[in-house]
């Protein structure tokens, strides 16, 4: 019998990303502190100077939020390969953002390590504390789940019956497919959120593997501060990307069937909609 399996074994994410984005690029004296920041991770060894074309085709990937920068920064890459040439742990800092991604995810809780030990320093060295100058804080992740078996598999395989987000006429389909949606919610005077998604079928013989990307954020209208939510600086962003977390997980089990739901060990109702 064919069936998907998460891709990671006891979970399915492939790729997590997180980041926040300034609302204009900080002072170079600031930029050159967090560099400083960045060069004394002794887990990311490498670093290469990146221009402002190497940043303008996809290498940061941090929403722009209300606010698109007319003028591209360059920035520099911090990252640790692996034997095998792929990168495993990757940052990125601009003048008016920082972005870590991981290929190497094991669980939330290290993610929030790595907010609190790197992107927070860094986001106050940047703004001086000040959460008013923060744009957009972010999370992304790539799930991925790998097909098994000889059996055509249909996207019921993956997706729930009755999902608000996926079309049940594509329910029956087997064959390859991409699907794309996204909005905004919880839109108040202080800013907005953004909610999206890709689903995509792909053929990797000899198996199939759909690659779930999510992406959620929290963007500041600059009226107001929609990342006040504790005492401190470090305290409140964390507490953003806790509920960007929330989100995510809620919109997984928007989208992902039971069986799906279980291999993943994805929690029960969050008490916050993805819709």
């Amino acid at each position: 019998m064919s069936q998907y399996v998460p891709g990671a074994g006891a979970h399915a994410v492939e790729q997590a990303v997180v980041g926040i984005r300034l609302f204009e690029p900080c002072d170079p004296a600031s930029y050159d502190n967090a560099l400083a920041i960045a060069a004394a991770l002794p887990e990311l060894p490498a670093r290469i100077q990146l221009d402002a074309m190497a940043m303008a085709f996809g290498r940061q990937v941090i929403s722009h939020g209300y606010h698109v920068p007319t003028q591209l920064e360059p920035g520099m890459l911090f990252s640790r390969i692996r034997p095998d040439g792929g990168t495993e742990e990757e940052l990125t800092v601009e003048r008016g953002a920082v972005t870590y991604r991981t290929n190497n995810y094991k669980r939330w809780t290290d993610v929030q390590k790595i907010i609190s030990d790197v992107i927070c320093p860094m986001a106050d060295c940047m703004t001086g504390g000040d959460l008013s100058k923060i744009s957009v804080v972010e999370l992304r992740c790539i799930d991925r789940f790998d097909g098994l078996g000889d059996d055509p598999l249909c996207l019921k395989s993956l997706v729930k019956q009755n999902s608000r987000v996926i079309p049940s006429a594509y329910l029956e389909k087997d064959e390859m497919l991409h699907i794309h949606c996204g909005w905004f919610q919880n839109k108040s005077e202080n800013g907005r959120y953004l909610v999206n998604f890709n689903l995509d079928i792909v053929e990797y013989p000899p198996n199939r593997k759909a690659n779930l990307l999510q992406v959620v954020s929290a963007q500041s209208s600059q009226v107001g501060n929609i990342f006040s939510k504790k005492e401190g600086f470090s305290e409140s962003i964390l507490a953003v990307f806790d509920e960007l977390h929330a989100i995510d997980k809620s919109l997984l089990a928007e989208i992902l069937n039971e069986d799906m739901q279980k291999s993943i060990s994805l929690a029960g109702d969050t008490g916050i909609s993805a819709l």
